[in-house]
């Protein structure tokens, strides 16, 4: 590989779209499939509403001077804070199932919590959740391809995959 193509491939890398999760080899691959967590007791709550959620990006807004006082949206002293967390979680399909492992991001109940201790209701709060149950694309790096084992000891899923991304199987790509 030449030095450009290893450069382009860094700045753009390829995925490798697999309609089946089974069919699905090492490398940079896309599979899509339905979210199952792992643990009930192991799903994030939403800290504004309470949904379990497999991963949750959170983004707060405290408005500066210029933006209370005279209503100018995009005032240099907004502050915006952005964080997100995650948990593993399975990706299933009709072919079988994949464990997909998240950045663990930070606490984002604690950040919320701090943040409003710090800037009470002028705190200007947003969420979106990725949750159990919902139909979404996972870009990401095949890290292990388990082996089926036996029929009396099988693994829940087939491949791990280190996600670098996650969309609803509908939307635009989001980073995890």
């Amino acid at each position: 590989m030449s030095l450009l193509s290893e450069l382009l491939d860094r700045l753009w890398p390829r995925y490798h779209e697999h309609g089946a999760i089974a069919s699905a080899r090492a490398g940079r691959v896309v599979i899509t499939g339905v979210i199952e967590s792992l643990e009930d007791g192991d799903a994030l709550a939403c800290p504004l509403s309470g949904e379990l959620a497999v991963v949750v990006h959170y983004v707060a807004r405290t408005r500066g001077m210029s933006s209370r006082a005279y209503g100018i949206a995009g005032d240099a002293l907004d502050i915006v804070r952005r964080a997100h967390e995650g948990r593993d979680f399975l990706l299933r399909d009709s072919s079988g199932a994949a464990l997909i492992l998240v950045d663990a991001g930070e606490d984002v109940l604690r950040l919320h919590d701090t943040l409003f201790e710090q800037h009470g209701l002028s705190l200007e709060p947003d969420t979106e959740l990725v949750r159990p149950g919902e139909r979404v694309r996972v870009r990401g790096v095949v890290t292990q391809r388990v082996s089926a084992g036996s029929p009396h000891r099988q693994s829940p899923f087939t491949l791990v995959v280190r996600a670098h991304e996650i969309t609803r199987a509908d939307a635009s790509p989001r980073g995890s």
